[in-house]
């Protein structure tokens, strides 16, 4: 019986290697294809953006945007640098439009240095925020060091907030610590926060991140976190911000939990 069985397997295993080469053969064929298709898009691409007219430029950049394939990725990437700020808009909005994981990750990697080198003048100021408000869309762990860099005393509580923001949107333990760390850098009696926005800010990012207003104090985000880590659920985090909406001023800051209506500790 043994025997049989092994000559049953056999057979099936011969089967198989009659009817698998044809189907590998025609996914081959396939992927090939779709690779010729994307250099193809890329070269026309590349033609395009060395035009002289940028709404020759803009408009190729947003035709991109249909287009998944690394190549064309890694071409909105580059022209994330463009001295056009219209270019750079239409680029940014290309690589939002990203849909894999594998994509999306590359896509804040560029947005991320992007944001690095635009970090700290007041003329880049509009754009920064945009770039912010696209790592927030993306919410890739990647982009933690980019949006944490900048969070002193001398930032804008409008850039702090779409910062913190961003980073709570992140499905990361380390972005939900950088939050209690931004919090507690400036001291449990509010040095550096004489108005008071850097604890409100804090306040409300770690509200956004877990869903839990415990109030301003880090020891208390500290205690909340080290009890809730380990089984933290980050899809349905991200599933309640979806539906949320209005994001964190519309519930942490008056004093009660989100979850049982009572007061905050």
């Amino acid at each position: 019986m043994r025997i049989q069985g092994f000559a049953s397997l056999a057979v099936c295993l011969a089967a198989l290697a009659l009817v698998d080469p044809p189907r590998a053969a025609r996914a081959d064929a396939a992927s090939d294809a779709a690779a010729a298709e994307a250099q193809k898009a890329a070269a026309a691409l590349a033609e395009r953006m060395r035009s002289a007219d940028a709404d020759v430029k803009k408009t190729a950049l947003a035709e991109s945007a249909k287009v998944q394939h690394p190549l064309i990725t890694a071409a909105l990437s580059k022209a994330l640098s463009d001295a056009d700020a219209g270019i750079r808009a239409a680029a940014l909005t290309a690589l939002l439009a990203r849909t894999g994981e594998v994509a999306r990750k590359a896509a804040a990697v560029a947005i991320a240095a992007r944001l690095e080198r635009i970090a700290k003048k007041d003329e880049d100021y509009p754009e920064r925020m945009k770039v912010i408000a696209a790592l927030h869309d993306l919410a890739q762990p990647v982009s933690l060091k980019a949006l944490s860099a900048e969070t002193g005393v001398d930032v804008s509580s409008e850039e702090l907030s779409l910062r913190l923001r961003a980073i709570a949107n992140l499905p990361s333990k380390e972005a939900i610590e950088e939050i209690i760390q931004f919090r507690s850098s400036g001291g449990r009696l509010g040095r550096g926060d004489e108005l008071g926005y850097r604890r409100r800010i804090a306040r409300e990012a770690f509200f956004y991140a877990t869903g839990a207003d415990v109030g301003h104090d880090p020891d208390e985000m500290r205690k909340w976190w080290k009890e809730h880590e380990k089984g933290f659920d980050f899809q349905a985090a991200a599933e309640r911000r979806g539906r949320e909406g209005g994001g964190p001023k519309s519930k942490a800051g008056d004093g009660t939990s989100p979850d049982t209506g009572k007061p905050a500790k």
